[in-house]
């Protein structure tokens, strides 16, 4: 990201950080701040914001050029630590050591283990180590309770910056002890604004989007600078049609195949249950005269209000059901019976 662009999201985001930049400009940071915001709207610039301004002698301005801001922006300084799935740990056995080639889905108790170890340790460039964890929704209890004795006992050398995409996720044990940082979406407006001055989009392709990213910011910027990724999620958008307006043989079969997306990677799957949520509003836009819907949709159906409200709730009623572990085969089978049946002659 070139040093325009990182001094525009600076600016968006100043009244965010400006305060805590003030405390650690005077006083030694210490503790846990938790960034809590949807997915992808802006917690991951923020977070590596934060720790340029612990840890850059010039409070992090755009125009510094210092090895510890170059470094945290290669992700490869050496007081700043990344925990997340698939990564490090410190057993040597073939199953252990690095997570990123074993399919985990959480974050692992061995893991949290190697935080604690080196929290501990003296930084070795700056006055702090900073800790980033990402994300608290792949906590297993285990590493939950871990993480907790970590933050009760950690040294006052050492700061962590969790991320949680919502604070039902996190232990109340856990956020107790944290800072609470709120991060939201970014004004439609105003992220259409910064993608046509940073990115030399359209207006219609801005708008598209800051739409179909529901104006989360990292979102969007992925979408712009990855085209393929738009026609993955019209696919999404498609199968969507193709469910509503088939018999329930053919739902049956989908659920199968739903069901093994899920298996072998949940983040495809509650990505698709999003696009087909978002299929269902631009509906509900269209039916009360807003425009809040990208140039490619087409409202091939002329809904009913009780239809699009139906939808929803199914696909809500399956993210709670998976949430708590529930028969996931059986939930998506579920879903399929409780989706509206649309006449495709209409």
């Amino acid at each position: 990201m070139n040093k325009a662009i990182t001094k525009s999201l600076e600016n968006i985001y100043e009244p965010i950080i400006s305060r805590y930049r003030f405390f650690f400009k005077n006083s030694l940071p210490q503790g846990s701040y938790l960034f809590v915001g949807p997915k992808n709207a802006g917690k991951n610039f923020i977070v590596s914001l934060f720790s340029k301004i612990l840890l850059c002698n010039n409070q992090s301005t755009t125009d510094c050029n210092c090895s510890d801001c170059s470094d945290i922006e290669n992700y490869n300084h050496s007081d700043v630590v990344y925990i997340e799935v698939g990564g490090l740990c410190d057993l040597n056995d073939s199953k252990h050591k690095d997570h990123s080639k074993d399919g985990s889905r959480y974050i692992r108790i061995c893991q949290i283990k190697r935080l604690n170890r080196l929290s501990n340790l003296s930084p070795n460039r700056s006055n702090i180590k900073v800790f980033i964890i990402n994300n608290l929704k792949y906590l297993n209890i285990e590493s939950a309770n871990a993480l907790l004795k970590t933050l009760e006992d950690a040294p006052i050398s050492s700061v962590f910056l969790l991320l949680a995409d919502e604070t039902e996720s996190v232990p109340d044990t856990i956020s107790s002890r944290c800072q609470i940082i709120t991060v939201n979406p970014m004004k439609k407006k105003q992220l259409e604004a910064f993608l046509i001055d940073n990115y030399s989009t359209n207006k219609n392709f801005a708008h598209d989007l800051s739409v179909i990213s529901r104006n989360r910011i990292e979102r969007a910027i992925f979408l712009y600078e990855n085209n393929d990724a738009i026609d993955i999620l019209k696919d999404y958008y498609n199968d969507f049609h193709k469910l509503l307006i088939s018999d329930i043989n053919f739902r049956f079969d989908y659920a199968d195949k739903l069901f093994t997306i899920f298996r072998k990677d949940n983040e495809i799957f509650f990505e698709i249950l999003f696009c087909w949520e978002d299929w269902l509003r631009w509906h509900l836009y269209v039916k009360f005269e807003q425009s809040n819907t990208p140039s490619f949709f087409i409202n091939n159906y002329n809904l009913e209000l009780f239809q699009i409200v139906q939808g929803l709730n199914a696909l809500n009623a399956l993210k709670n059901d998976v949430s708590k572990s529930i028969n996931t085969h059986i939930s998506i089978e579920v879903l399929m019976i409780d989706l509206p049946f649309i006449n495709k002659n209409i």
